[in-house]
């Protein structure tokens, strides 16, 4: 997926490969290649660091080798789509049950969008977090700088990559008799954002649409999570990333942030809009069979009256939508609007990842009980 405004991203190049032992996943144990092994395929500790029959297979794009995502304009999302790639599924050597599943990518020509989380330099704990399913992505070995996979070397120096990619939205199929749950974000970093830095807290990647889906995943309902939300984004933007999503993934629930403090200050044509955005969206997930679930607005310091009578009136109109939603506002908020004592890491746009566990707890079961995920 890749975000427009200053070019399209042409020559996309890429690789998917199965391993058994991904590593360590923590850049902070230094630049050695046995604490970084999810770098290149492993069976039985040997590599397989080449596009073969037990290493890596090479992804097409409607038969070609490469792809391109066109600039769709400032702000608007393009996706290239691959063609399906069959993988043999590895059990994680460790016993675990596990099946890991490696993407490389290597450099396209013109503008592109990082693909990478924040805070991947604490792997260990997105293992943690990311629950079953586990894929990596953005990596790759420092020097590559190749537009032939068929030239991938272990003699190369293995590392972490800041090498601009597309985002990536990878589609597994199995033949599971029971395939997992999904539930997607779309929003803005207050929505789905890690915001709380891990020397602090320990709790790197542990995002609200992390915690919602281990959440799930730990009462017995394995869910995995679609990410269609990030930071800085207005409703016009993450709505139309999250429609582009659409048109490639149905999951099962799709949640998303009716306002964001990034629209600017609450005024009714902005909040007008933000419901019309909303409607839209809803129709949508409705088209394709996916529960929607809103998620209203937030507390923010210093608001006014008569911003505060805007978002409550928000609340309103989407209970009366027949849609289920969450209000932070209300759960965190004061009477005034600001946020509750402790709640919010900031003072003005983020929560606490304690906060945000809890709001996961409670959209969580609010999910189970409506049985939403069935």
């Amino acid at each position: 997926m890749h975000l427009g405004g200053n070019g399209a991203a042409t020559g996309i190049i890429a690789c998917v490969a199965p391993t058994d032992d991904p590593g360590a996943l923590d850049y902070s144990l230094g630049n050695v290649v046995s604490n970084k092994k999810f770098i290149v395929p492993i069976r039985s500790g040997t590599e397989y660091n080449s596009l073969s029959a037990d290493g890596w297979q090479a992804v097409t794009w409607g038969g070609a080798s490469s792809a391109s995502a066109a600039d769709a304009g400032a702000g608007k999302i393009s996706i290239a789509q691959s063609d399906v790639i069959p993988c043999q599924a590895i059990p994680a050597a460790d016993g675990s049950g596990l099946y890991w599943g490696l993407v490389r990518w290597f450099e396209a020509s013109g503008p592109r969008s990082y693909g990478n989380y924040p805070g991947i330099a604490t792997g260990t704990q997105y293992n943690d977090d990311a629950g079953f399913a586990k894929i990596f992505f953005s990596t790759g070995n420092s020097g590559d700088q190749i537009t032939n996979p068929a030239t991938l070397s272990t003699s190369n120096t293995q590392s972490f990559s800041a090498s601009p990619a597309p985002n990536l939205m990878v589609r597994l199929h199995s033949l599971s008799s029971s395939p997992p749950k999904t539930i997607m974000t779309a929003g803005d970093s207050r929505f789905d954002a890690v915001t709380e830095a891990p020397d602090v807290t320990g709790a790197a990647y542990r995002s609200f649409g992390f915690k919602l889906a281990k959440t799930l995943t730990d009462g017995g309902t394995n869910t995995h999570l679609i990410r269609a939300a990030f930071g800085g984004a207005t409703s016009a933007q993450y709505q139309q990333h999250g429609m582009a999503v659409l048109d490639y993934a149905a999951p099962n629930v799709a949640l998303y942030l009716v306002y964001s403090i990034n629209d600017g200050t609450p005024t009714r044509a902005i909040i007008d809009a933000a419901k019309a955005r909303a409607v839209a969206f809803v129709k949508k997930c409705r088209a394709k069979g996916v529960q929607p679930y809103l998620i209203t607005s937030y507390p923010r310091g210093s608001m006014t009256a008569p911003e505060k009578a805007l978002l409550d009136a928000l609340d309103v109109w989407s209970a009366a939508s027949g849609v289920p939603y969450f209000s932070p506002l209300v759960q965190y908020g004061t009477a005034s609007g600001d946020w509750q004592s402790g709640v919010s890491t900031d003072g003005t746009n983020h929560m606490t990842q304690a906060a945000y566990q809890d709001m996961a707890t409670r959209v969580g079961a609010a999910i189970v009980t409506a049985q939403l995920l069935l």
